[in-house]
């Protein structure tokens, strides 16, 4: 079957404008059944012709073994108010040059070099990060993550296992899991830690997720910081950036700024800085004013990101089975990627894939409902202030805006989204649908009497940006039907099966199946075939049987 090459368009919207250089960027795109078999090679090249480097990961697989769903890395370069196109197709890559990623086992560390830096990433311990070189020297000097509960208690980071959840020539993502213990060493947060590793660049981009086990009812929280301490230098200058539109500027010997609400027109988005040079350390934290309260801090020596800030005597309350993320990025040493260090996370590139690659899923529909355009979502968002860290990225919408049709009462509005995405390539789409699987993930979930079991959204969004965040949403949502019994989410045991490719949910799915269809619904059986079809999820022939049998 002839491959035709898919085009990926990268381009920002950002004001003002920049340019970028090597900015690390991702996408998933879809592959014809049966064009693209097992270790099949991959070529990128950008609209001149050139070669670009490229790695790329299969996240699923047609019923036949061939790729279906493939993750996209790569470095894009754009000029101010512009795009760059780039072309995917299957062929022998050139001999690899320029900087590429080394992970090796040292004792009790990962040490990762991209070319740039050398991290250590430890084991155990109390520290996320424990040691990274640049140019030969040395930068940090230690780093923790600390909390203070109602009670003046103080709770320090406790990690309990590291591992390699991705790793490749451009990228490498690390996870680190532990908890914050409480005074009898139980569990009085959990905490995990995402890391991801670009060659060639001294940036490392984390996501924090802390969340309430749930044991004792809600928790209540005085402060939880994120400090990382940088090797001090003597003299070393501050630099601080409020928002999009201000420039890096001195700010003496210390750059602070706290966001309480959403309101008003002091929303910030800071990004902080000590040192120059190869020796300049620096932190910028994406959707800080949307994600309120949230607070940030740097002197010599010092580097604070508050989660949870210490402030006017207020307590922070997590309740049972609530998760909080943060994500934000530190850069050791020179960041070439924007002429204003860590400029391009505040204002990341958005990458689209020609709408035609997607067909082969039926995609190509127009989304049933989705009737709005984004921009009536955003308004919306800014009308009903659904901003603050355990509101952002839900959605309000009134019937006429629903963005799936009401299927037994279920809307599944990330896959709504996505789909639209899909159609149109308008990246609006997918800010929405993003925004909206982290709330989810870390909201939607927490209660465990929750009827949340829409997976759909959640794993396209995995599909489409390698979240293993909505990976294992998914596979919650399915593991939670699978303790309820449930025969209205055999969705949700398909797709957990389509991701690990365990029996067991198949397994649960035939036992529904064969509980829930009924002869006198032929509406719902016809949905019941066709998303089996979709899910190739690989059915045994009783459940065939049974299926054909109802109709």
């Amino acid at each position: 079957m002839a491959f035709r090459p898919i085009v990926i368009t990268a381009s920002a919207d950002a004001e003002p404008s920049f340019e970028r250089h090597g900015e690390p960027v991702c996408i998933g795109v879809m592959c014809p059944c049966g064009a693209i078999q097992r270790g099949e090679h991959w070529v990128l090249t950008d609209q001149r012709g050139r070669n670009v480097p490229v790695q790329t990961t299969t996240l699923d697989r047609w019923g036949d073994g061939s790729v279906r769903w493939l993750l996209v890395d790569f470095q894009a370069d754009t000029v101010a108010d512009g795009q760059t196109c780039y072309a995917l197709a299957p062929g022998q890559p050139d001999e690899a040059d320029g900087p590429s990623i080394v992970i090796e086992h040292a004792g009790e560390v990962l040490r990762v070099s991209t070319g740039v830096a050398i991290v250590d990433v430890p084991r155990s311990g109390s520290e996320f990060l424990s040691r990274v070189q640049v140019a030969g020297t040395n930068l940090l000097r230690a780093t923790a993550i600390v909390a203070e509960d109602a009670d003046g208690i103080k709770h320090r980071l406790v990690v309990q296992r590291t591992r390699i959840e991705r790793a490749g020539r451009l990228r490498a993502d690390i996870r680190l899991d532990g908890h914050l213990p409480g005074p009898t060493r139980e569990s009085w947060l959990d905490v995990s830690i995402a890391l991801s590793f670009f060659a060639g660049l001294g940036t490392i981009k984390a996501e924090l997720s802390v969340t309430n086990p749930g044991a004792r009812g809600s928790i209540l929280i005085r402060y939880l910081s994120i400090e990382i301490d940088p090797v001090a230098s003597e003299g070393a200058d501050v630099w601080g950036s409020l928002d999009h539109g201000d420039r890096m500027r001195p700010a003496g010997t210390r750059f602070a700024v706290h966001q309480e609400s959403s309101r008003g027109p002091h929303r910030a988005t800071p990004i902080a800085s000590i040192g120059g040079g190869d020796r300049r350390v620096s932190i910028a934290l994406p959707r800080f004013w949307e994600v309120f309260p949230k607070a940030i801090e740097a002197e010599p020596g010092r580097c604070a990101i508050a989660m949870f800030p210490r402030a006017n005597g207020d307590l922070h309350e997590l309740q049972s089975g609530e998760r909080s993320t943060l994500s934000f990025a530190v850069c050791f040493g020179r960041d070439t990627v924007t002429a204003e260090p860590l400029a391009w996370i505040r204002s990341p590139l958005g990458v689209t894939a020609n709408p035609n690659v997607y067909r082969h899923e039926g995609h190509d529909a127009p989304a049933r409902g989705a009737i709005r355009g984004p921009e009536f979502f955003f308004e919306r968002r800014e009308a009903v202030d659904e901003y603050g860290w355990r509101n952002f990225g839900d959605l309000h919408a009134d019937d006429e805006g629903a963005l799936v049709p009401d299927h037994d009462h279920q809307h599944d509005a990330i896959a709504g989204c996505l789909e639209r995405f899909l159609q149109t390539a308008d990246h609006r789409w997918w800010v929405l649908a993003d925004d909206l699987a982290a709330h989810v993930t870390d909201i939607g979930l927490s209660d465990a009497t929750t009827e949340h079991n829409y997976t759909a959204g959640l794993m396209l969004h995995h599909f489409l940006s390698g979240s293993e965040r909505s990976r294992r949403a998914v596979i919650q949502i399915a593991n939670r039907v699978v303790d309820m019994d449930d025969d209205r989410s055999i969705n949700a045991l398909l797709d957990a099966h389509r991701l690990t490719n365990e029996p067991r949910y198949l397994e649960k799915a035939e036992v529904l199946i064969g509980r829930g269809v009924h002869a006198d619904d032929p509406k719902s059986i016809e949905r019941l075939k066709t998303r089996l079809v979709l899910a190739g999820a690989g059915l045994s022939a009783a459940a065939v049987a049974l299926i054909v049998f109802f109709t």
